[in-house]
């Protein structure tokens, strides 16, 4: 915070951090509209202006590996970005986070679940492309970006940047106390603006921009995994072909909505082997409505009358399979838990098999609630071709 002042930035001493929390807090009374942090624009480490995500934040963590040594990063001095990585947690808290994670195994501990494995590697293979494909990246640089990613904010003109001591926030999805903008009357700088009057001692939250995400999203980004979510969807099936493979179990063969749906559902399997046989396939839960809470995506719902069964009978028969799983490998995992590890390694080992296993607790807990929604007709779109 004193780095940010000595440079020409505003932190109110109305803030502190708050070690128990791991957040920032309200040291003195505020009153809403109270500008607590200001950032002039030469202390936002902004990436390229129109790179898309995984380049922003690989090019923001490589100027921080440089920032680290003393170099200059971006608009940055040396000492402001040797001073922010120096202040970023510890090498066992950063990788904890997903991109810290080797993703085999990350997908071992939670029972090899599709939708987790395939979003794992994808951030694991993002990082490597854009980072260096030649080789295997420092272990530094990935804890680097690791934090990047965790900590990025993408502003209103779709530049991806780094916003110290904002950035130290914690996240509160519903009526949170803060709010950062951008600066009227600088157009590169950012501030955060107390939403409402706060005592001493209150947290100084804002929403990471959770809304229309669900919890896998969330925990791949950030490593933690919100349970105020006002939207969540479920994948039940990785595509139309693993859609019609479960169909053709025998233990779904009393769901066939008539005798002669076998044969023909072999007949339809042709039509899904174009661009959508291996589009994942959801149900989408919407907190907020009273009734009704369950929706199927087209292509789910058309997949599954392909395969002669009735969708509402399928999801459900899903449902409780996705949730077996789960309960099976929590139950599994909860005696190992137990064994004392006193190794570094084996300490950093234990910190990520416990976030993910924190993941699949959220999962589980989701398809509960999606078993328990009333399931509605498709949502209204475009009839996939």
């Amino acid at each position: 915070m004193d780095a940010v002042r000595a440079r020409g930035g505003v932190v109110s001493r109305s803030v502190a951090w708050d070690g128990a929390a791991r957040g920032l807090c309200a040291a003195a009374r505020v009153e809403g509209g109270d500008v607590l942090v200001g950032l002039p624009g030469p202390l936002v480490l902004a990436a390229p202006p129109g790179a898309p995500w995984d380049r922003a934040c690989a090019s923001l963590a490589g100027g921080l590996l440089l920032g680290a040594g003393g170099e200059a990063c971006g608009a940055w001095e040396g000492e402001v970005a040797s001073g922010y990585v120096a202040a970023l947690p510890d090498r066992q808290d950063l990788a904890a986070l997903p991109l810290g994670m080797d993703p085999a195994r990350a997908s071992a501990w939670v029972g090899g679940h599709a939708a987790f494995a395939r979003g794992i590697s994808a951030l694991d293979a993002a990082f490597r492309r854009e980072c260096d494909p030649a080789q295997v990246p420092p272990a530094e640089l990935r804890r680097l970006a690791a934090a990047v990613y965790a900590r990025a904010f993408r502003l209103g003109t779709g530049t991806v940047a780094l916003l110290p001591v904002v950035d130290l926030a914690n996240h509160r999805g519903a009526g949170p106390s803060c709010a950062w903008r951008e600066d009227p009357g600088d157009p590169r700088g950012v501030q955060l603006v107390a939403r409402r009057a706060l005592a001493p001692g209150a947290p100084l939250d804002i929403s990471y921009g959770t809304h229309g995400r669900s919890s896998l999203d969330v925990f791949l980004q950030f490593g933690f995994c919100p349970t105020d979510l006002p939207d969540e969807r479920v994948e039940l099936f990785a595509g139309a072909r693993d859609c019609h493979a479960w169909a053709r179990a025998p233990a779904r063969a009393c769901a066939r909505t008539s005798a002669g749906e076998c044969e023909r559902e072999s007949e339809r399997e042709g039509e899904h082997e174009g661009k959508h046989a291996a589009v994942p396939l959801h149900v989408y839960l919407a907190r907020g409505r009273p009734r009704g809470r369950l929706r199927l995506e087209l292509t789910l719902a058309r997949a599954l009358r392909d395969a002669g069964l009735d969708p509402e009978t399928a999801v459900r028969s899903r449902l409780e399979e996705l949730a077996a799983d789960a309960d099976a490998v929590l139950a599994g995992a909860s005696g190992e838990d137990r064994a004392p590890r006193l190794a570094q390694d084996q300490a950093l080992e234990l910190a990520q098999r416990r976030a993910c296993l924190e993941w699949l607790a959220q999962h589980a807990r989701v398809v509960r609630e999606a078993l328990d929604a009333t399931c509605m007709p498709p949502a209204p779109g475009p009839r996939p071709p």
